[in-house]
């Protein structure tokens, strides 16, 4: 991206020239987010445990404008927003910070199977923080990137 503005239009001209140069900047921002955001749902995918899908099926992303910020927004959506926090987090002794359920164990009713199930919990799989972890590096390079037009 040129740094120069064509100033001899005078000061309507230094206007129009920053809010292209505005016009532009967001442009790339917006373009770095969407490769930033597939950088990183690419890997949750990668990461995410599979058993028949969903989860891993249901990793998604959007970026929006909302004022002057862009947020960019890696999530879990379908059948598998339900349990997605469950696996990324863990359930009873095993979960995150100790926030699951401590009197165990517990029992369950597969409603697939009908089958009954015994548990102390699930030990987290953090598989969206892990890619986003990993790859600091290359959010760091695609952020840090020169436009060159």
């Amino acid at each position: 991206m040129s740094d120069e503005f064509d100033l001899s239009q005078g000061i309507q001209g230094a206007i129009n020239a920053l809010n292209e140069a505005q016009k532009k900047i967001e442009k790339s921002m917006l373009n770095k987010m969407e490769k930033a955001l597939g950088v990183i749902q690419k890997d949750a995918k990668k990461n995410a445990p599979v058993d028949n899908g969903p989860l891993r099926a249901g990793i998604d992303h959007k970026k929006e404008v909302v004022g002057d910020e862009i947020i960019g927004t890696i999530g879990v959506g379908g059948p598998a927003n339900e349990y997605a926090v469950y696996v990324h987090q863990g359930t009873g002794i095993y979960a995150v910070n100790g926030d699951g359920r401590q009197k165990v164990p517990w029992i369950y009713k597969d409603p697939l199977t009908g089958k009954f199930y015994s548990t102390k919990g699930i030990k987290p799989n953090p598989f969206l923080q892990k890619a986003i972890d990993d790859n600091k590096g290359k959010l760091d390079n695609i952020f840090g990137e020169q436009d060159l037009k």
